[in-house]
């Protein structure tokens, strides 16, 4: 039981910013969201995204669904968004 909870607080999602890759730890993520096509990554500081970069939602890792996020819309400002499962809208 330790080491299952040991990997799944070490997943990641790996971001590739031009020539740079990072990998942010999923436990740091709240939620993704897509603006034009640019993803915001954010954590827990509100309005202030941890990184963007340039994609789409739907080329993120089939994973995450597994990893307890859901893909929605944020139907006031038009922008699709990633939560995770445990987050009320």
């Amino acid at each position: 039981a330790v080491l299952a909870e040991h990997s799944r607080e070490c997943r990641t999602l790996p971001i590739r910013q031009g020539r740079r890759e990072t990998e942010v730890p999923l436990d740091q993520i709240y939620y993704l969201e897509s603006d034009l096509r640019k993803i915001n990554v954010y954590g827990e500081t509100l309005h202030k995204p941890l990184c963007s970069y340039y994609g789409k939602l739907t080329d993120l890792p089939a994973s995450l669904q597994e990893d307890g996020f859901f893909a929605g819309r944020a139907q006031l400002c038009g922008q699709h968004a990633v939560y995770p499962a445990d987050q009320q809208l």
